[in-house]
């Protein structure tokens, strides 16, 4: 089938004269090393992606020129290339980046959809997992409104025929279609449907972001989110640095560092379009500006104030500075993780209920009449010190007709615009999130709403906070949600059990349909969640935080926040300000304790932590980072003491037990690991790192099955895992199904395309496909990543010495001494690759050195040995093997270089012993086979070389049985071994060569001749095969013939002057017989420059010498090559032909003479003696 054309914008990128190229690119860039055009393998997309970089201004045409050139390589056979299909669309996005004027903004986008649809016609036409998830990328990165609707149908059908290979492959543990198949190719889906907008958890591994970072650690920065008015790293009004940017259904949020007060800040606004007239913006200032007047409490999230601001006075619009609020470690900033991660306790739900209560009583009393009107679990943050704060006042209502609920998936802008039961209401009908709404909310009444509407949310929220289940999940519309109100509410029987009977009662009470049922102020309900407090922990809540505490906390919040960023030295001296304030804080000893540790001041951590635990003996958090110092200290006894008393203190806390068992992993004491892991997922099956930790376990229990079910179910439940996506691929190596191993390693580097470790994975996997360009590609991301990682560097050694790259893997392993210069792995690499390069003496050296600090280094002197092996110090060879072997005696390999060193100083026998000592040692290696087959075969012992090769099977074993055989005149049963081995390997020319040999012998001489010419087909440098195929064409007077074969190979001739002697002897021989003597005479002389010790060279110059009549230069020639071969009968019968002529008779007949002694039967030389008699004897007459 032919393949589609790629499709191409044809614009040429920016015309240079030679000179200016060329100038260009001898000045160095900054981005050479890391830009991924000009790091591309391919020469050309390189030279265009430097030049690209070094254009002023930058221009789109070099762009649109790259895209092509990328998009001409995305197909490479019938296999999509993930890189190449990123690569084009990245060019084409920055040519749209860079376009002047909109015609070229219309190309770039219009080639970014060609481009996805061509990849889907070819993931249609060859369909394949990695071609359909190719295809589906390139559509969720192509702009959407250029999809044509045949594209957009192909593409679903493509997903449809994507999932039902996972469900033919997934174990049946993995993720189910149904529920929580949410990967990277789910995104797509929604590409196609809409263009969605999401949180930054979202945002973050969509593949129309992260697919193009892998090309790159510094690929360009991510398009900003829609409506946002400015991006990560830009600062707002000069003060605010953005770290970070959350999007949701209309708001956006800016998480910054302000830099006047050193402290993170949201800063809070909502899309343009909402608020796109001077009223609504008023609205919003309005309703903001109410949220400020509450003022500070501990438990509402604090409004500073309203700023606007924008890139232009045109595009200003108002944003509201909040206080910042950041969650515990290891869950989200809100109360729905620690739902869904069942971390609460009936008295952690008191506390947090109890704070709640603070913080709607506190808004009361600044605002009367004030209702929430959205409470739900994400509008109460819980702060990393377990101070649960009230958010979102009011903001809904600023918008008139439009209101937000996150509890519901983010829509589109199309969505948003429709009516929704749920998220958007008119001004006096429905407000807030349906699962939450009391009924008075959707009821008509003219009754206005006060504090008990909030009480029935708060009484859904404390409901769930108790049980673990939403009450009114079910209720995808206001009818639905009506008749889920007026069934009757109950605790379950199991947990009403465990819980105390009047916290049920009261959260009940809270739940009644008819207001005057419920508690009836905030204050009331306070009071009753305080006498449940009591009876269950027997004291009384505090309610009243003192200045001092109130200071203390400030500053808790603010080293907090410096210590998320980094800034470590000024965190430091605020937790010192607040233990002046609160010396007895368990809290912030404990917290400074975290500081000292991640600065690695691992003895005064240590310190920091013992005092908070003297101060408080029963301090789980404490207790867990005490064990991570003592973890990173190698106090493995006190670390694993640590995690058990964090994890017995408070058991529904997982990290403790989490590092414990990952502990116990790197202890190697996987069964216990196991254990804890488990204990961890009965309490939370949502804790997706401990899924991820089984599986990792279980695969060092060789459960590469079981393994692959525990990481799909982390993914389950986040599916941007990248330690999860890295765990998926290595089960699937362990598996064997290395091409979805590739393809989980390149989901792992969309989510984070800056781990080193996933690099690696990716280019291991990509070996064991035996794609070294790709693995070469991923090792050199690794490299640009991280150039001081050992591991990258001794990778990319290996891998160019396995591919006989010896001068690329020498630089590489010297990368890696510099790192550390007696490395023994990068010693070793080097030295190998000094023996590939032939420079022995070096490898010795360096091996020496290794063996001068490390004497019992087994495989430094096996190699060693093999240096000297390769040099021609046989002696010294051997001397190092026997060494090697009294330190192990039962290495196979060692024993086998052992015996080709006795074989190469003829001790034979003692060789014999040592290949069989190989063979017991390992019986299947055929290797060991042919190379005793040979020795026993060297000393024509045929018989026993054929036993010992009755078990071998290798192409290589039947060879060697073939040419046993022949030497045994068995020539059918030689003929078949041929066969066989031929069967093997269709292209092993030593088999064609000992086939051809066979066949000249039985006098099949075209066979012979195709045999040879397919033995040079398959070994071209091969120069006895050249030689032979010439000699048989010789006999067969296809002189020309002969002479183009000797042609080609003196073209590129081998590095062996002996060969290349043979060679232009061969060619002078038949231009001889070509009667081409001016020819032949040079070839031939060329020959003898190179080796004067080739008899066959002497002997073709004296037939030459002859035949042009110069008989004294043609007798010396050929006494020269008697001199050199007195044992060849043809010689000494051309020898005595020429002394005939000459008219020596009588030296003539000597030589002879001995020609038939030598050759008794030699008909010619007998007819030529009897001449030389008859001559002489007339001459006597």
């Amino acid at each position: 089938m032919d393949s589609l054309p790629v499709p191409q914008v044809g614009l040429p990128p920016v015309p240079r004269s030679t000179s200016a190229t060329q100038r260009l690119l001898a000045e160095p860039h900054p981005q050479d090393s890391c830009d991924p055009f000009a790091t591309d393998s391919d020469a050309e997309i390189s030279r265009l992606g430097r030049l690209a970089l070094r254009q002023t201004p930058p221009s789109a045409r070099d762009y649109f020129a790259l895209g092509d050139l990328c998009a001409k390589r995305a197909l490479a056979g019938e296999r999509l290339s993930p890189a190449y299909v990123a690569k084009a669309l990245q060019a084409y996005k920055r040519a749209a980046d860079l376009a002047q004027v909109d015609s070229e903004r219309a190309w770039a986008r219009l080639a970014q959809a060609n481009l996805a649809t061509w990849a889907v016609n070819v993931a249609h036409n060859t369909p394949s997992l990695n071609n359909i998830e190719v295809a589906l990328w390139a559509v969720a990165e192509s702009p959407s409104e250029q999809l044509d609707a045949q594209t957009r149908h192909a593409a679903f059908e493509l997903r449809q025929w994507h999932q039902a290979a996972q469900r033919a492959t997934l174990p049946s543990e993995a993720l189910s279609t149904s529920s929580a198949e949410t990967d990277w190719l789910e995104i797509a889906d929604e590409a196609l449907i809409a263009t969605e907008i999401r949180s930054p958890e979202e945002t973050s591994s969509t593949t129309s972001e992260h697919l193009s970072r892998t090309l790159s650690a510094n690929a360009p920065a991510q398009a900003e989110p829609e409506g946002a008015d400015f991006q990560i790293g830009e600062r707002i009004d000069g003060r605010y640095h953005v770290q970070r940017i959350l999007t949701g259904g209309m708001g956006i949020i800016y998480v910054c560092l302000d830099e006047e007060t050193e402290t993170l800040v949201a800063l809070k606004t909502f899309q343009a379009r909402y608020l796109n007239d001077d009223s609504a913006k008023r609205r919003f200032e309005n309703e903001a500006q109410l949220w400020i007047e509450m003022d500070k409490h501990p438990n509402v999230v604090r409004a500073y104030k309203v700023v606007s601001f924008g890139k232009s006075r045109q595009h200003s619009r108002p944003h509201l500075i909040l206080e910042y609020v950041d969650g515990p470690e290891g869950l989200g900033s809100d109360l729905r993780d620690w739902i869904k991660h069942k971390r609460l306790t009936p008295q952690l739900s008191l506390e947090i209920a109890l704070g709640v209560c603070n913080g709607m009583l506190h808004a009361v009393s600044k605002q009367a009449g004030f209702v929430h009107r959205d409470l739900k679990p994400a509008n109460i943050l819980v702060r990393h010190d377990l101070v649960a704060k009230v958010t979102d006042f009011g903001l809904g209502r600023a918008l008139g007709h439009l209101t937000e609920s996150s509890e519901m998936p983010l829509l589109s802008p199309e969505q948003l615009q429709r009516a929704s039961g749920e998220r958007l209401t008119e001004v006096g009908k429905v407000v807030g999130t349906r699962m939450y709404m009391a009924p008075e909310q959707y009821t008509p009444s003219l009754q206005p709403l006060d504090e008990r509407t909030d009480i029935f949310a708060f009484g859904v929220i404390l409901y769930e906070m108790l049980t673990g289940i939403r009450l009114f999940s079910g209720a995808v519309d206001i009818p639905t949600l009506r008749q889920l109100h007026n069934r009757p509410i109950r605790f379950p029987p199991e947990l009403a059990e465990q819980l105390p009977a009047e916290l049920c009662d009261l959260t009940l009470r809270c739940l009644q349909l008819q207001r005057q049922a419920r508690p009836q102020s905030w204050q009331a309900l306070r009071d009753e969640l305080a006498g449940c407090y009591q009876k269950l922990t027997g004291r009384l809540p505090k309610f009243e935080v003192g200045a001092a505490a109130l200071q203390r906390d400030e500053l808790m919040d603010k080293a907090y926040s410096l210590t998320e960023l980094k800034r470590y030295t000024q965190a430091a001296a605020i937790y010192d300000q607040a233990l002046a304030l609160d010396p007895n804080s368990a809290w912030v000893w404990a917290r400074k304790g975290r500081l000292l540790r991640l600065l690695k001041r691992y003895a005064e951590a240590l310190e920091h932590f013992e005092q908070a635990l003297r101060l408080q003996p029963a301090f789980a958090w404490a207790w867990y980072n005490k064990g991570i110092v003592h973890e990173r200290l190698e106090q493995y006894a006190e670390a694993c003491a640590a995690y058990e008393r964090a994890t017995a203190i408070n058991p529904r806390d997982p990290w403790a037990a989490y590092s414990h068992a990952r502990l116990l992993l790197r202890l190697e004491r996987p069964e216990a690991a196991l254990r804890l892991v488990q204990n961890i997922l009965d309490l939370d099956s949502e804790h997706a790192l401990s899924h991820v930790l089984r599986g990792q376990t279980l695969l060092r229990l060789h459960k590469a099955s079981e393994a692959l079910a525990a990481f799909d179910r982390a993914l389950q439940i986040d599916y941007e895992l990248g330690e999860a996506l890295i765990g998926r691929g290595e089960a699937l190596k362990a598996l064997k199904r290395d091409a979805e191993a590739v393809s989980a390693f390149m989901q792992a580097l969309r989510v984070q395309p800056k781990d080193t470790a996933a690099w690696l994975r990716l280019a291991d996997a990509y070996l064991e496909q035996g794609d070294a360009a790709q693995a070469l590609s991923a090792l050199t991301q690794a490299s640009n990543l991280k150039p001081d990682h050992m591991g990258v560097w001794l990778r990319i050694g290996r891998l160019h010495l396995h591919h006989n790259r010896p001068d690329e893997a020498l630089a590489a392993y010297e990368k890696a001494l510099k790192l550390q210069p007696s490395h023994l792995s990068a010693l070793k690499g080097k030295s190998l690759a000094m023996m590939a390069l032939e420079r022995y003496g070096e490898a010795i050296d360096t091996l020496k050195a290794i063996l001068a600090q490390r004497p019992d280094d087994l495989s430094a002197r096996m190699h060693l040995g093999m240096a000297y092996l390769r040099s021609g110090a046989v002696g010294d060879a051997l001397s190092a093997f026997e060494r090697a072997l009294d330190q192990r005696s039962d290495v196979a390999w060692l024993w086998a270089k052992y015996a080709e060193a006795l074989q190469r100083l003829g001790r034979s026998e003692a060789a014999k012993a040592a290949w069989q000592r190989a063979l017991s040692l390992q019986p299947d290696q055929a290797w060991y086979r042919v190379a005793l087959a040979r020795l026993y075969a060297a000393q024509r012992c045929f018989d026993e070389a054929l036993d010992v090769l009755e078990s071998a099977h290798t192409a290589e074993a039947y060879v060697e049985r073939a040419c046993c055989l022949r030497s045994l005149d068995r020539y059918s049963e030689a003929l078949a071994a041929c066969a066989q081995a031929l069967e093997r390997a269709p292209e092993l020319a030593r088999a064609h060569y000992v086939r051809g040999t066979i066949l000249e012998h039985l006098r099949r001489t075209p066979e012979a001749l195709e045999a040879y010419e397919n033995a040079l087909a398959y070994a071209p440098s091969a120069v006895w095969y050249r030689l032979k195929l010439a000699e048989l064409l010789q006999r067969l007077n296809k002189y020309e013939e002969a002479v183009e074969v000797c042609a080609e190979g003196l073209a590129a001739p081998p590095a062996d002057a002996h060969r290349v002697a043979q060679l232009w002897a061969q060619h002078g021989e038949s231009l001889q017989r070509l009667n081409r003597y001016a020819e032949a005479l040079e070839s031939l002389t060329r020959a003898l420059q190179l080796d004067e010790q080739l008899p066959a060279a002497w002997l073709s110059i004296g037939l030459t010498y002859a035949a042009l009549g110069r008989l004294a230069e043609a007798l010396s020639a050929l006494e020269r090559a008697t001199q050199l071969e007195p044992q060849n009968a043809w010689f000494w019968y051309h020898y005595g032909v020429v002394l005939i002529e000459y008219g020596d008779y009588p030296q003539a007949i000597r030589a002879l003479n001995r020609a038939l002694a030598l050759k008794p039967n030699f008909l010619k030389a007998q007819l030529k003696r009897s001449e030389a008699r008859k001559k002489l004897k007339r001459l006597g007459r």
